[in-house]
């Protein structure tokens, strides 16, 4: 099928019988294209047959493998809570207070040092918001996403 095309377009391009000059220079071409055009279908069927994990993430596994205090669980658990809402791994903010849970900014500042040292969380100045940025570490929502994919295959079994 490749062979009638190359011929077809070569005649159709410089309207004479020339094809079998140009022909083998096209089908080797034909054949570059089509194998490069293959490989970039499998790959993205590779891709899109991988297992999704709902992005409803839990913390009872992370919560007894870290030694977190209420304040910290609780931070982690709005983080999360904007995370799943939203999809966002992070959220602005001007103040401590902000996040509004029922503790003093010099706490929940000891509980961010605490997250941030444990690498849970990250904290980055924006200056382009003029806040600081508070989001869940990639390492870390992907532990859980792995405890989620464990859980629900284990559900299946």
């Amino acid at each position: 099928m490749i062979d009638q095309l190359g011929k077809r377009y070569v005649q159709a391009k410089y309207h004479s019988k020339q094809a079998d000059l140009f022909f083998p220079e096209i089908l080797e071409f034909a054949e570059e294209r089509c194998i490069a055009h293959r490989s970039i279908t499998l790959r993205l069927q590779k891709d899109n047959s991988k297992i999704t994990v709902s992005k409803q993430l839990r913390l009872e596994k992370a919560f007894q493998r870290f030694n977190l205090n209420d304040c910290e669980k609780e931070v982690v658990e709005a983080l999360l809570a904007h995370y799943n809402r939203t999809g966002s791994p992070f959220i602005y903010i001007n103040y401590a207070e902000d996040l509004q849970l029922d503790y003093a900014g010099d706490v929940l500042q000891e509980a961010f040092r605490k997250l941030h040292q444990d690498n849970i969380i990250y904290i980055w100045p924006d200056r382009s918001v003029k806040a600081l940025k508070l989001g869940l570490k990639k390492a870390f929502l992907g532990t859980l996403e792995l405890e989620a994919l464990i859980k629900k295959v284990e559900e299946t079994l």
